[in-house]
Parts: C-alpha cells; structure tokens; sequence
C-alpha cells in the first residue's frame, strides 16, 4: 500500500500515471511482437506461425483492453491522451512496418507496407474489442486463423 503522497512523489498528475501505464505497455508490446514475429518469419510455415503469434498476444492483451478502452474514452475528451496514445500507435506502426518490410516482395512500396501495418494494428485491436462485445461470433482466434489462412492462401496463388 501506498500513501497519496508517496504516490505523487513518483506521479505528478493523473496524465502522468497515464502516460507511464501506456508507455510500459508500449515497450512490452514492441517487444514482445519483434521477437514473436520475427520467429514466425523464419518458421516453416510462417502464416500459421505469424497466426499463433497473433492469439498469443491477443492472450496476453485481453486483459488489458477494458482499461485500453477507457484510454481511448479519455483520448476523445483529452490532448494529453490523444498525443500519449498516438505516440504509442506510431510505435508499434514502426516495429509492425519494419516486420513487414522483411516479409512482403521489393515491388510492395514503402507507404503500403506502412498501410499494411496500420491495417494490421486496426485490425488487432478491432478484433479484440469485437470479442468482448459479441464472443460468439467474433472470436479472436477462430477468425485469425480463417484470415491468416487465406492471406497464405493468395500468397501462394500470387507466386504461382
């Protein structure tokens, strides 16, 4: 336990709490996706892969997406918020893009794999907050695994 003021010792404000909550959540997210991606792209079968990396992170971000949820709340309402949390979208754009950029063909050009990888962290987090409102039918798993399939499917139909 700890007293308020020995809690805003460490925190001058709310915004600072925020921020430092975001900021570690962004440091384990980045490394948590290079060193998980970059496996998958090595693997055997790297969509099946990249698909088991994605349900482990979702794993591990379904517990935090109700509070992920009320940081997005807040970035309506708030300039801090919306700066503290576009900061942390840059971040795991620039870590999704350079994983890309090791995985797409040279005639892919740099603002769509930048497209891509915004695509790809929308789609994380849409699917996550999907789940928690309609677990029956939007189940994380199930669909990535459907949409990893097909993408490896084109992939490969594409290089034909």
């Amino acid at each position: 336990e700890i007293s308020k003021g020995s809690f805003y010792w460490y925190f001058k404000s709310k915004q600072a709490v925020f921020a430092h909550i975001v900021e570690a959540w962004a440091d384990e997210v980045a490394g948590e996706m290079a060193t998980q991606f970059r496996e998958a792209m090595t693997a055997q079968q790297p969509y099946a892969a990249i698909a088991l990396a994605l349900i482990r992170e979702a794993k591990r971000s379904r517990k935090i997406i109700p509070v992920w949820i009320e940081f997005l709340a807040e970035a309506s309402r708030e300039e801090y918020a919306r700066e503290v949390l576009g900061k942390f979208h840059a971040r795991l754009r620039k870590v999704l893009t350079e994983l890309l950029e090791l995985a797409v063909d040279d005639n892919v050009s740099e603002p769509e794999v930048a497209a891509l990888a915004s695509v790809a962290l929308a789609s994380f987090f849409g699917l996550l907050c999907q789940e928690l409102t309609d677990p029956d039918f939007a189940g994380f798993q199930t669909h990535m695994t459907d949409f990893m399939k097909l993408i490896a499917r084109e992939v490969v139909a594409a290089r034909s």
